[in-house]
């Protein structure tokens, strides 16, 4: 039985982007687009469990996260998962979720694979892309630049919904095959 998965762009529109920063998000969605091609490695970066508990351990191209608590949060100075990595999180249920923030200057970039039995979030103030080679299997996904207390985020539950703040900041995008679908949080 195939079972159903979900991705949310949170606190983002779709929005056509015109004049000066349609040229400025072309020019970085073509810069990242054509890192993914050229199978430049990026690692997922130094990471810090400051609330809840697990591991992280990194062997090679894996990182593998074994959380250990109903909810975790990680701070990250990168979370990128380049072409041919892989970060495999272990949850102790599909109801579990772990939130990874990360606390670097540049945007994240998911190309490789990403997998979870449970809800993962990525919070990045500079942005998130997803390229069209990236796998990701997970029980739920949510990916925004906007901004999540720890407070928060070890508080909240999916019936309750999950609280973000701040404003639009940096642009979020996937692609679908070679044709991007334009974000912005």
């Amino acid at each position: 039985m195939a079972s159903r998965h979900s991705l949310s762009i949170a606190g983002c529109s779709q929005r056509a982007a015109s004049g000066p920063h349609r040229r400025t998000s072309l020019a970085r969605a073509a810069l990242l687009f054509a890192l993914s091609g050229a199978g430049v490695a990026q690692a997922v970066g130094t990471g810090s469990i400051v609330a809840g508990q697990g591991t992280i351990t990194t062997s090679g191209a894996t990182t593998a996260i074994d959380q250990a608590s109903d909810r975790m949060i990680i701070n990250w100075n990168n979370f990128d998962v380049g072409k041919g990595e892989a970060v495999n999180i272990t949850q102790p249920s599909t109801q579990a979720a772990v939130l990874n923030r990360v606390t670097g200057g540049d945007p994240t970039s998911i190309l490789g694979r990403l997998s979870a039995n449970g809800r993962v979030f990525i919070v990045n103030p500079n942005g998130i892309t997803i390229g069209g080679g990236a796998q990701i299997n997970v029980g739920g996904l949510i990916a925004s630049s906007l901004n999540m207390t720890n407070k928060a985020f070890m508080k909240a539950s999916a019936q309750e919904g999950w609280s973000f703040s701040g404003a639009e900041r940096a642009p979020c995008k996937t692609w679908a095959g070679s044709m991007p679908m334009r974000w912005r949080c």
